[in-house]
């Protein structure tokens, strides 16, 4: 039996001036964390455009719930979570921007108090990359865990992330990824570019590999990369760094008290 698909990719194919991006076939399904993986300037951002309808095919095809992105009658808003690798937040402060997006979905019949309410509890498991007031000067890091909080804010079916962990402390990359399972496994289809391999490895279950433009292999994301030794160190660290946030989210860290 076929799995049902969100998101499809049928050897798409974008070219401006000289610069070619595909041929690049893959399929992102409901439950899935997919990740975009390549060196930076591969191609994964122009895919990830694609995909939400920031630029159209030169051929191929691109269907997000079986159509065209962004096609007439859609509503990317609520339909789509998205968060770009460039910075939306602007001059805004982290809440500030949430209660502008909450707006938004507001006006596409999404219940802002609801969407402000989890916004508040992912920002406040992302409390270490956001403990950084936003404004001038302020962290990329911090600014990209607020557009991420922004993405997941509605619980959209499709989560699409450009670079998420760009920027993020080790805590917080950790924290970012269980979060993305979690919305996986209640039904999310959600696509990831990145160009860390060891991140990708752990919390990703299927990858498409992008190289000099053009998608290499789609598998799953334990068979794609590696085991290498440098996988098998990086693998290490984000395994210590999962069980102590794990640890730091336990109810016995909750309750023990600093010796007098």
């Amino acid at each position: 039996m076929n799995r049902p698909v969100i998101v499809e990719l049928d050897a798409c194919v974008h070219q401006i001036g000289t610069r070619t991006v595909g041929p690049a076939s893959f399929r992102v399904g409901p439950g899935v964390v997919h990740g975009l993986v390549g060196r930076q300037g591969s191609g994964k951002t122009t895919l990830v455009n694609l995909v939400t309808g920031r630029l159209r095919p030169t051929s191929g095809t691109v269907r997000v719930y079986g159509r065209q992105p962004l096609a007439e009658g859609d509503e990317p808003e609520t339909a789509i979570g998205f968060s770009p690798d460039e910075d939306l937040v602007g001059a805004l402060s982290s809440t500030g921007y949430w209660k502008l997006r909450a707006t938004v979905l507001a006006r596409h019949g999404r219940d802002d108090r609801e969407a402000l309410d989890r916004a508040a509890g992912l920002a406040a498991r992302l409390a270490a990359a956001l403990s950084t007031p936003l404004g001038r000067g302020s962290s990329g890091g911090a600014r990209r865990a607020a557009q991420v909080v922004a993405a997941l804010m509605h619980a959209p079916p499709l989560i699409v992330l450009d670079e998420p962990a760009a920027g993020l402390d080790p805590v917080s990359a950790v924290t970012l990824g269980q979060i993305l399972r979690e919305h996986a496994a209640a039904g999310a289809g959600i696509l990831v570019a990145t160009p860390d391999l060891a991140w990708a490895r752990r919390f990703t279950h299927t990858v498409s590999v992008v190289s000099a433009g053009s998608v290499a292999a789609t598998r799953p994301s334990a068979q794609a990369l590696g085991p290498t030794p440098t996988t098998v160190v990086h693998d290490g660290f984000w395994a210590a760094a999962e069980a102590f946030v794990d640890e730091l989210d336990s109810p016995e860290a909750d309750s023990e008290s600093p010796a007098d």
